[in-house]
C-alpha cells in the first residue's frame, strides 16, 4: 500500500501479530469445518463446478466488493472528501481482512489509514455504519424475493425490516437528537462529554448518507452488488444438483446472510452455515451436496474477502512506519 495510506502505529507490534493470529485462528477453524463436513464430498462438488464455474462464482464476488467501493466513495464524497481512486480502494480492500470480527467492527481499520487524508474518525465511522445499514436493506430486499415459499421465516424478515425503518425514522428525528446531546453535555466527567461529543458528530454525519437521493443511489447498488453473489449462489447450487429457482436460490443466500449478521457471531461463522445448509436441505439437496455447496460459497465470498483484504494490507515493517 502507499504511503498515503500508512499511518504511524497503524497495524504495528503486537497489534499486527494479533490481527494475523486471530485470522488464521479463524481459518483454521473454517478449515476443520471443511474436513468434518468431508474432504471428498467437497472435493467432488468443486470438480462438478468445474474451473469456469469457480471463475465466475469468485468473479460475481468481486462485482459485489467493486460496487460496494463505489458506494463507499459516493459516502467520502458527500461528507466532503475526494480521496484518489487507488489508494482508496486499497484501503477498502485492507478492511476485508478483519470482516470476521463482530458486526464486522474491524472493518473500521480504514478509519487509520483515512486520516491522513483529513478524514476524522467520526466520518470514516458514519461511513462505515452506513454501510452497514445499506447493506442490511440490500438483504431484506433480495431475501423478500423468495420468502413467500418460506411462511415460518415471514415473520423474521417483517421484524428486521420494521426494526430498519424505526432506526432510520429516529435518526432523522431533530428533537430526538437534540435531547440526546443535551443529555451528553450534562456528564460530569470530561472524557465522557467528549465521548458523547464523538458518537453525536458521527450520528450527524450518518444522516448525511441518508438523505433520499444518496439513499437512492446507495440502494440501488447494494442490491446489485449482493444479488451478484445470491447469483453466485444460485449457479453454485444448481451446477452441485439442486432443483431450485432463482429466487428460492436468493432467499436462501439473504436469509442465511441475515441470520449470521444479526447473530453478532465474527463473519457469521457457524450461523451462517446452519441455516444455508438447513435450507438446502429443505430444498430437497442431499446432505452431502449441500454441505459442500456452502462451504464452496463461503470459501468464494467470505473468505475470497479476507484474502484480497491480507494482501491489500501494508506489511507489518511498513505499517509500523
Amino acid at each position: 500500500m502507499s504511503d498515503a495510506t500508512q499511518s504511524p502505529g497503524a497495524t504495528g507490534g503486537w497489534g499486527y501479530r494479533a490481527l494475523i493470529v486471530s485470522i488464521a485462528l479463524s481459518a483454521a477453524g473454517y478449515l476443520a469445518l471443511s474436513v468434518w463436513a468431508g474432504w471428498r464430498d467437497l472435493f467432488d462438488a468443486v470438480s462438478a463446478v468445474g474451473l469456469a464455474g469457480t471463475a465466475v462464482a469468485f468473479g460475481l464476488s468481486l462485482v459485489n466488493y467493486v460496487l460496494r467501493f463505489v458506494r463507499w466513495q459516493r459516502y467520502l464524497r458527500v461528507l466532503g472528501h475526494k480521496v484518489p481512486w487507488w489508494p482508496s480502494f486499497r484501503i477498502y480492500m485492507a478492511g476485508f481482512a478483519l470482516t470476521t470480527t463482530p458486526a464486522k467492527l474491524g472493518e473500521l481499520v480504514r478509519s487509520v489509514f483515512l486520516k491522513r487524508f483529513g478524514i476524522k474518525h467520526a466520518e470514516s465511522a458514519a461511513a462505515f455504519f452506513a454501510e452497514r445499514l445499506s447493506d442490511l436493506i440490500a438483504i431484506l430486499l433480495i431475501t423478500a424475493i423468495g420468502v413467500s415459499s418460506h411462511p415460518a421465516a415471514r415473520p423474521w424478515v417483517i421484524g428486521v425490516a420494521a426494526i430498519t425503518c424505526l432506526i432510520l425514522l429516529t435518526l432523522h428525528n431533530h428533537r430526538w437528537l437534540d435531547y440526546v446531546g443535551s443529555l451528553g453535555r450534562q456528564l460530569r466527567w470530561r472524557r465522557a462529554r467528549e465521548l458523547w461529543v464523538s458518537l453525536i458528530d458521527m450520528v450527524v454525519q450518518f444522516r448525511r448518507l441518508f438523505g433520499l437521493p444518496v439513499m437512492a443511489y446507495s440502494t440501488v447498488l447494494s442490491v446489485i452488488a449482493w444479488a451478484a453473489e445470491a447469483q453466485g449462489f444460485y449457479l453454485v447450487a444448481r451446477w452441485m444438483g439442486a432443483d431450485i429457482t432463482f429466487a428460492e436460490a436468493w432467499f436462501i443466500y439473504g436469509f442465511a446472510t441475515l441470520v449470521g449478521a444479526l447473530s453478532f457471531i465474527p463473519g457469521g461463522l457457524g450461523s451462517t452455515e446452519v441455516v444455508m445448509v438447513g435450507l438446502l436441505l429443505l430444498a430437497g439437496m442431499p446432505e452431502p451436496q449441500a454441505i459442500a455447496c456452502t462451504l464452496f460459497v463461503r470459501v468464494a465470498t467470505l473468505w475470497f474477502a479476507v484474502a484480497l483484504g491480507l494482501i491489500a494490507l501494508p506489511p507489518r515493517q511498513s505499517a509500523s512506519r
